[in-house]
C-alpha cells in the first residue's frame, strides 16, 4: 500500500484518540508540559504497537487466506469503519479523567483495538508493517497533542463529524482492498 493510503488509514484510526484528547484538554485547561504530553505519547505508542501485533497475527493466517485476503481485509476495515460511524452518533463521554498514567494507559489500550484489527487486515493485504506502525503511531501522537491543546482552547463543545469522516475513510479503504483482489 502507498504512503498516502497508510496515512489515510492512520488519520482515520486516530480520530477517536483526537476526540478523547480534545475532551481531556477541555476538562483540564491548566497543564504542565509532562501532563500535556502524557496522553499523546501513550496514544502514539499504543497506535504503533497495536497494528504491528495485529499484522503479526494476520500474517500467521495469511497463507490460509491468500485467495480471500482482500475480501477479509475489506470485511475487517468496513466493520471498523461502521463502528466508527456508529460512534459518531453517540455522545462523547464528558467524564474522562486522564490526568494519571493509569488512566492514560487504559484509554490507550481501549482506543487501540481498532488499530489491532486494521493491522490484522493489512497483513492480509500484504502491507508494510513497519510503515504502518510508524505512520499510525506518529499521526496518532500528533493528532492527540493537537487535541489536547485545542481542547484547552475551545472548551467542552466540539463536533462529532470527525468520527463520521473517519468511518467513511476506513470503509473506502476496505472497499479498495476488495477491489484489488486478483
Amino acid at each position: 500500500m502507498s504512503f498516502a493510503t497508510l496515512a489515510l488509514v492512520a488519520f482515520a484510526l486516530s480520530i477517536d484518540n483526537f476526540t478523547i484528547a480534545l475532551a481531556v484538554g477541555a476538562q483540564t485547561p491548566s497543564r504542565t508540559l509532562m501532563s500535556a504530553l502524557r496522553l499523546p505519547i501513550v496514544f502514539g505508542v499504543f497506535a504503533a504497537v497495536a497494528p504491528a501485533v495485529g499484522w503479526f497475527a494476520g500474517s500467521q493466517v495469511a497463507g490460509l487466506l491468500t485467495r480471500y485476503g482482500g475480501v477479509a481485509a475489506c470485511a475487517i476495515l468496513v466493520y471498523v469503519g461502521w463502528r466508527t460511524l456508529r460512534s459518531a452518533w453517540q455522545s462523547v463521554n464528558a467524564g474522562l479523567d486522564a490526568a494519571s498514567l493509569p488512566a492514560a494507559l487504559a484509554l490507550g489500550l481501549s482506543t487501540s483495538m481498532d488499530s489491532l484489527a486494521v493491522g490484522f487486515a493489512m497483513a492480509l493485504a500484504h502491507a508494510n508493517v513497519l510503515a504502518l506502525a510508524t505512520i499510525n503511531g506518529g499521526v496518532c501522537a500528533v493528532l492527540s497533542l493537537v487535541g489536547i491543546v485545542a481542547g484547552e482552547r475551545i472548551g467542552t463543545s466540539f463536533p462529532s463529524q470527525s468520527r463520521f469522516v473517519a468511518g467513511l475513510v476506513l470503509i473506502a479503504v476496505g472497499l479498495r482492498a476488495l477491489l484489488s483482489v486478483h
